[in-house]
């Protein structure tokens, strides 16, 4: 079966948000001296948390792209924990009044790309394109 445009557009998103995420971490690394410099407090952690993220993203949409049952699983769990922690950072972390003002905006977006996402990774036609191996070497369309 070959794999449908929608999967290949979704997975190429969540290598984007993969991409994304080890980018900011990047930046951040190279422009700590300066962020140290106007006085920006930034935690280490932040860092890591953006590496962490890239990499699981990055591995859900090889998942994806390969059509295993294992990618589509591991994107299920990490998109929504993804913008949990998101929005978990801009309430707690961001003081930036600027930011602070696009609260409400940050929850419906959240909310939405979560729901399609859940929606379109547990369609019938999606979940079939997924093989699972079984131990006789047979394959399991879902």
């Amino acid at each position: 079966m070959k794999r449908s445009t929608g999967l290949t557009c979704f997975a190429l998103w969540v290598f984007a948000l993969g991409g994304y995420s080890l980018a900011r971490a990047w930046v951040l690394l190279h422009q700590w001296a300066v962020l140290v410099e106007v006085g920006a407090s930034i935690s280490p952690l932040v860092i890591a948390w953006s590496v962490l993220w890239g990499v699981g993203l990055i591995v859900a949409g090889v998942g994806l792209w390969l059509r295993r049952e294992w990618g589509r699983r591991l994107a299920l769990v990490c998109i929504p924990l993804y913008y949990l922690c998101g929005l978990i950072n801009q309430f707690v972390f961001v003081r930036s009044e600027f930011w602070r003002d696009r609260d409400v905006a940050m929850v419906v977006t959240a909310i939405a790309v979560n729901a399609f996402a859940l929606w379109f990774l547990s369609r019938r036609n999606i979940r079939r394109q997924f093989k699972k191996t079984m131990r006789e070497g047979h394959t399991d369309d879902r």
